[in-house]
């Protein structure tokens, strides 16, 4: 029961997480500021989907805080990755935000937002289907 308890918590998580950073995208849509919080988030996901690309350590570097610590969440991120069917989603994601060209900017941040709130989605999927397991043993 502790398991599935924690698996719950972690798809919750990544599922909060993933909203904080869709609204934060949004303002920087809006109004063109980035905040620190939302370049932690973007950094830690690009950093995440090039791990899983190259076959490299998932938990070499992850920084306490990091969205991506559990198995449930690194997963989840990956079956996003895998149905978003784009090469360069990780390059994508971490030009949010520094791309001179505005046309340009607006695509990235609405891909990081479509990518984002995939992500959510599939979280608390997650989240609801544990839950009917958790409690219906």
């Amino acid at each position: 029961m502790v398991s599935a308890s924690t698996d719950r918590t972690n798809y919750l998580s990544l599922a909060l997480d993933a909203r904080k950073t869709i609204k934060a995208l949004g303002q920087l849509l809006h109004t063109g500021s980035e905040s620190i919080e939302l370049r932690q988030a973007l950094d830690d996901t690009v950093e995440s989907l090039r791990a899983l690309s190259s076959g490299g350590s998932l938990f070499a570097r992850l920084h306490a805080g990091s969205s991506y610590e559990s198995y449930e969440q690194i997963r989840t991120l990956q079956e996003v990755q895998s149905t978003m069917k784009d090469d360069h989603l990780a390059d994508r994601l971490s030009a949010v935000g520094v791309s001179p060209d505005t046309a340009e900017q607006n695509r990235n941040i609405e891909l990081a937002i479509m990518f984002f709130s995939a992500l959510e989605n599939r979280a608390l999927q997650r989240y609801n289907r544990s839950a009917g397991s958790a409690f219906g043993r």
